[in-house]
């Protein structure tokens, strides 16, 4: 298990964005991160579905999370695709800003997504503290695991704005979508796979006692493996030797391939109508 999970990290170094994304479909773009090179400033622009902005930090380390996310231009390169592939009938703006706290969210009012800076400075000592010899700088799996959030809260935008009807919890549906979105490229399954990481270690980091079993949220190694089931479901010669290692049943195997192709049919289904005919 600790063998895969440094692999899985390892993995990210070899990931990059795909520029040419005019006219696909939702399932292939490339949203994994930026360790391909910056794009011109002249590409960097605003477009009528989503733009970036960022308020401006207060502490001296808000300011260097800031400065970082700025310089790496992390979520303008993932936006510039999405404007791409779609047109949504309201704008979204993505805010980073100091929030008091660790957390990422979206405000149906103002069709805003938050990304606090607090959230890429746990990400940023989270991975820190695991990294071995060898592994690639964690800047590598923090941009990653940002980029999984950044479009579970998208998956939060979609469904308010699209009105899109949830049977079940939203927390689960909106994982399922940043996890199957990403799994559609090698890239973007190692995305994926950073954030699997992450609900991972923490899952390994709680005191039962303290677990919020009344949350929104599944339990964060339920995440884990959910996202792991949405892998598998994508590639399973890919991953059949990490369901092994985690002794998931093959009857479980196969209800992940089911899974998947479900999530991947009602999704495209889903984003068809705003998608940009190429």
């Amino acid at each position: 298990m600790r063998t895969r999970l440094a692999c899985l990290l390892t993995a990210i170094a070899s990931v990059s964005l795909s520029s040419n994304v005019a006219g696909l479909s939702w399932r292939e773009v490339a949203i994994a991160q930026t360790v391909s090179p910056p794009l011109p400033e002249q590409a960097i622009t605003t477009q009528p579905s989503f733009s970036v902005t960022y308020t401006p930090a207060e502490t001296q380390r808000g300011q260097e999370v800031q400065d970082f996310l700025q310089q790496a231009r992390v979520f303008e390169q993932l936006l510039l695709r999405l404007n791409d592939v779609y047109a949504l009938p309201e704008p979204i703006t993505l805010n980073q800003a100091e929030c008091g706290m660790v957390n990422a969210f979206y405000s149906p009012n103002d069709r805003q997504i938050t990304m606090c800076y607090e959230l890429t400075d746990y990400f940023f000592e989270l991975f820190a503290a695991q990294r071995q010899p060898g592994d690639p700088p964690i800047e590598l799996p923090t941009i990653s695991t940002l980029a999984f959030v950044m479009l579970h809260e998208l998956g939060h935008a979609f469904i308010d704005i699209l009105d899109v009807p949830v049977l079940g919890r939203e927390e689960d549906a909106v994982d399922q979508f940043s996890a199957v979105l990403l799994a559609q490229t090698g890239g973007g399954r190692a995305t994926a796979e950073a954030a699997a990481t992450w609900f991972y270690l923490s899952s390994q980091q709680q005191n039962p006692a303290n677990i919020p079993y009344w949350g929104e949220h599944s339990l964060d190694l339920q995440r884990f493996h959910s996202i792991v089931c949405m892998l598998y479901g994508s590639s399973p010669e890919e991953y059949a030797g990490l369901m092994q290692g985690l002794n998931i049943p093959e009857r479980r195997q196969a209800m992940c391939q089911q899974e998947y192709a479900n999530a991947l049919e009602n999704w495209d289904e889903i984003l068809e109508p705003i998608r940009i005919a190429p």
